[in-house]
């Protein structure tokens, strides 16, 4: 198995110590994660957090409903900053 394998690969890391890759129906709700998706481009991770919720999902950031299929997700590893602190 490869260390350097792409979000096209379900259950397989981004690298050294990323977490492990998992299906979108194990998604928790209502917790921040990264979400690889299809899309018109392919399959790639998105670059904000995602949020699950029972009628579907949302970027954790906005709040807006996302038009998403999801392949898989992990936990979100990168600390959101809060806007309104920055000046």
């Amino acid at each position: 198995m490869n260390d350097t394998s792409h979000p096209g690969q379900p259950g397989q890391s981004l690298g050294e110590g990323a977490a492990m890759w998992r299906l979108p129906v194990e998604a928790p709700f209502e917790l921040d994660i990264e979400l690889a998706v299809i899309d018109d481009d392919g399959v790639h991770a998105l670059v904000f957090p995602c949020q699950r919720l029972p009628d579907g999902w949302i970027n954790a950031m906005t709040g807006e409903v996302l038009d998403v299929h999801p392949t898989h997700w992990r936990i979100w590893q990168i600390y959101r900053c809060v806007v309104s602190s920055l000046q």
